[in-house]
Formats: structure tokens, C-alpha cells, sequence
């Protein structure tokens, strides 16, 4: 791995921080983490990285609780050939996430 990405840090990493961090009550340190995050998880794909389709799906759903942002990065997840990690996750999770999103997306078919 690149000295460079270790000194700005995996963005997957600060996600888990930041989730540490919630689960102890301490929300603002939270928000940190979570804003370093989602800074590297877009970064990376406006390098064209794919990497961390499934990690921003995974961050909208359950940091952001954005369904909608959430269905865009599965969908380019599952574009590039992976089980996004939505269809992953409990069938009744994914669909309260679907059906809290159809209004804003118009159909959920992945």
C-alpha cells in the first residue's frame, strides 16, 4: 500500500472509528470520523477507483441513512460485477432500505 494512502488513512478504517465512536455516545467525535470517510471514499472515486462502491453503499445506508444514495452506489457496485452489499445484509434490512427509497428512485429492481 502507498506511504501516501496510509498517511491520509482508509477511509473504510475512519467509518469503523466513527461507528466506535456512536455506539459510545460520543457523536461529535463521530461526525469527524465520518466526514474523513465519506472526504476519502469520494476522493477515491473521483480517481476512478471502484474499490469503494460497496463501502459508500454501506455508508449511506447506515451512517447517512440516505436509501437513495445508498441504492445509487449498490447499483455500481453490482455494475461492475459484485454482490453489493446490500443483498448481503438481512433480507428485511435491504428491503426497509428499498422501500424507504422507491419513492425517490421510482423502481428498486437491482
Amino acid at each position: 500500500m502507498p506511504r501516501r494512502r496510509l498517511r491520509q488513512g482508509r477511509p473504510d478504517l475512519q467509518q469503523a472509528i466513527g461507528e466506535l465512536y456512536e455506539t459510545s455516545g460520543q457523536a461529535d467525535c463521530a461526525g469527524d470520523w465520518y466526514r474523513k470517510a465519506l472526504g476519502g471514499y469520494l476522493r477515491s472515486t473521483q480517481r476512478s477507483e471502484v474499490h469503494f462502491y460497496h463501502h459508500l453503499a454501506d455508508y449511506y445506508a447506515d451512517v447517512a441513512k440516505d436509501g437513495a444514495a445508498a441504492i445509487v452506489w449498490a447499483r455500481a457496485d453490482l455494475r461492475r460485477g459484485r454482490i453489493s452489499p446490500l443483498r448481503r445484509r438481512s433480507p428485511g434490512r435491504f428491503t426497509e432500505t428499498a422501500s424507504s427509497t422507491r419513492h425517490a428512485t421510482g423502481s428498486i429492481a437491482l
